[in-house]
């Protein structure tokens, strides 16, 4: 007969323990998944970011070569022995110029990206 109690207690202590630890697995589960969205969120904002940086970037490298083309133009007359060269290359600076010119179109997917991130996360946080 003290037993029964003693048992009883232990059974209820089994169930509040294994309460509590399907509570730590859901918390768990609800911090890792927290923790994605996050992390998804910090890498659109991230490749927006680097995005914008290579921009710039071809902006720098289109104006280099512009100013490298008043050079070539100068140097393209004759080689030594008199025969004709060849005009300057102007491939890259066609293909800087593509790239700068569709820009706006990525830029906005790349922000697109992002407003998907932020709003899983939001809606995460709000279930």
């Amino acid at each position: 007969m003290i037993n029964e109690p003693l048992h009883r207690l232990q059974r209820e202590a089994d169930q509040q323990r294994q309460a509590l630890e399907a509570n730590i697995a859901e918390a768990d589960q609800h911090q890792r998944r927290l923790s994605g969205l996050q992390r998804c969120v910090d890498d659109a904002a991230d490749t927006l970011i680097r995005a914008d940086s290579q921009l710039a970037q071809l902006k720098g490298a289109a104006a280099s070569i512009e100013e490298g083309m008043l050079v070539a133009w100068g140097l393209t007359a004759h080689v030594a022995d008199g025969t004709p060269t060849r005009p300057p290359d102007y491939s890259a600076l066609v293909a800087i110029r593509a790239a700068i010119s569709d820009f706006p179109r990525c830029r906005k997917q790349l922000e697109n990206n992002l407003a998907v991130a932020q709003r899983a996360l939001h809606d995460f946080e709000n279930e």
